[in-house]
This record gives structure tokens, sequence and C-alpha cells, in this order.
């Protein structure tokens, strides 16, 4: 059992409460705070050596489309990427004081992005 689950399960028998999807999908909303320039290099470091070496590694690229970890981790980089880009896109544009475009597409982000589980 990952730790995400074993997070939510200690919350659930905590409150009393019984499981749910709200739950869940909070647990793996994307967060500001978490998109930090670490995230960001250890994100492009998965899609740059981790993953090319467990393709490399693999004797049957059948196992590859099929584990889910690689397909995770190959999208939560993306989104941990694709997200702390846009928040310096964000900040970027408030300290210029030219418009809100790239402001409302980062708040759009937080609100609707999602990590893989």
């Amino acid at each position: 059992m990952d730790l995400k689950k074993i997070l939510i399960l200690i919350m659930v028998c905590v409150t009393g409460n019984l499981y749910s999807s709200e739950m869940e999908d909070e647990f793996l909303k994307v967060k500001n705070q978490d998109l930090t320039w670490q995230a960001y290099q250890v994100s492009l470091s998965v899609l740059e050596e981790d993953l090319p070496k467990l393709i490399r590694e693999s004797k049957d690229i059948r196992e590859i489309k099929t584990n889910s970890e690689f397909w995770i981790s190959y999208f939560n980089s993306l989104m941990y990427i694709r997200g702390y880009t846009l928040k310096k896109e964000a900040e970027l544009e408030k300290l210029s004081g030219k418009g809100v475009v790239a402001q409302k597409r980062y708040a759009r982000f937080l609100k609707e992005a999602q990590l893989s589980d």
C-alpha cells in the first residue's frame, strides 16, 4: 500500500468517517506550495533520466505499457513541471502589472489539476 493510501486510511480512522472519493480527490489536488523549484527539478529528472533508464533496461516493452508506476511517474512529473511553469508565468505577469491572463490560467490549473494515483 502506498503512503497516500495509508495517510487517507489513518484520516478515516481518526475522524470516524467512511472513505470517500472526495477525500482522495482533495488529497490528490496539486497545491501552490508543492510547486517548487525542487519539485520541478525532481520531475525533470524523472522524465530525462529515470523513465528512459526504465525503458532501456526493460526486456519487453509491453511491461512498460502496462506498468502503472511508469505512467503515474510520467503524468505526475508533467503535472509538476506544467504547474511550476504556469506559477512562474503568473508571478512574472503580476510583477509587470500587465494583464491577468497567466494568473487566471494558473488559478484554473490549481482548481482542476490532480495527481495520478
